[in-house]
């Protein structure tokens, strides 16, 4: 009698692992995006603030302290403005919450934002 030689062959289906692979991508690239427009918020923070602190100091020759609450609230606007208009992530929060939230919670955030007397 003869010896049978069995031999296994393992197949690798590599589908899964494409699926996988472009759902990682997804993720990495929405974070990647996400962590670019909050450095960017962060540096128009940054910059919204240092022109408005120049602005106070030229004004009122060092005593610019004064406003320094109210540049870092105009600073912060700038930013979430950013934020708002460029963020992915938030607007699908924005989208989420306006099937819970009143209308009005979500416009009068953006009337803030958009308030051009501050």
């Amino acid at each position: 009698m003869s010896e049978q030689k069995n031999n296994d062959i393992e197949v690798i289906d590599e589908s899964d692992r494409d699926d996988d692979r472009s759902s990682m991508d997804k993720v990495v690239g929405s974070l990647t995006n996400e962590i670019e427009v909050f450095s960017q918020a962060a540096s128009i923070y940054f910059g919204k603030f240092h022109d408005l602190h120049q602005g106070s100091e030229a004004k009122k020759k060092n005593s610019s302290l004064s406003d320094i609450l109210t540049n870092a609230h105009k600073a912060h606007k700038a930013a979430w403005k950013h934020i708002c208009e460029n963020s992915e992530v938030h607007k699908e929060n924005e989208r989420q919450a306006n099937r819970i939230l009143p209308k009005s919670a979500i416009d009068n955030f953006h009337r803030w934002l958009d308030d051009s007397t501050d």
